[in-house]
Parts: C-alpha cells; structure tokens; sequence
C-alpha cells in the first residue's frame, strides 16, 4: 500500500475557496483518489492500461455478519483450518 501526498480532509475546500483555486482543487482530489486507488485497481495512474481489479483485501467474516444479508450474493474470507480462503 502507498504513503498518500495529503490526508483524506472532508472540510476541504471551504465553501468560501475562490474560484481561481478550483484548478487546483480538482487535480488534488484527483491525485488523492488516484493515490487510494491505483493499488487496487488498473487505470489510475498516468499512462496506465485500464486492467481492473487488482487486489482486494477482504476481512474474515463471522457467521453472524453472513447471515444478515440473507438473499444477496456474498464473497468473504474465512479461516479453515489456519488458513484463510474465499
């Protein structure tokens, strides 16, 4: 996983920021994005051949979180004998 450039900040941009920094502001949420992004997925990085998914972590669920999305499909990791699968 990479270091990011800045941190993640919601209250970013004020509502109050001029309209001569919105340039900025978008190539900054971009490289933001991009920054989070790029390690799972192809195509965000400059110059970078759109190929999809390329890594997903998945956290071990407990049966209790399975059962309450009856009905819809799921894709977990569980540990089977000391090992964890999907």
């Amino acid at each position: 996983m990479s270091d990011f450039t800045r941190d993640w900040d919601e209250s970013s941009p004020l509502g109050s920021a001029a309209a001569s920094t919105l340039d900025d502001i978008i190539k900054n949420l971009k490289v933001d994005i991009a920054e989070r992004l790029e390690d799972y997925f192809g195509g965000f990085t400059s110059g970078e051949t759109a190929q999809g998914l390329k890594y997903l972590t998945l956290q071990e669920q407990i049966q209790a979180t399975i059962d309450a999305i009856t009905g819809k499909p799921v894709i977990f990791s569980k540990d089977v004998g000391g090992v964890l699968e999907l």
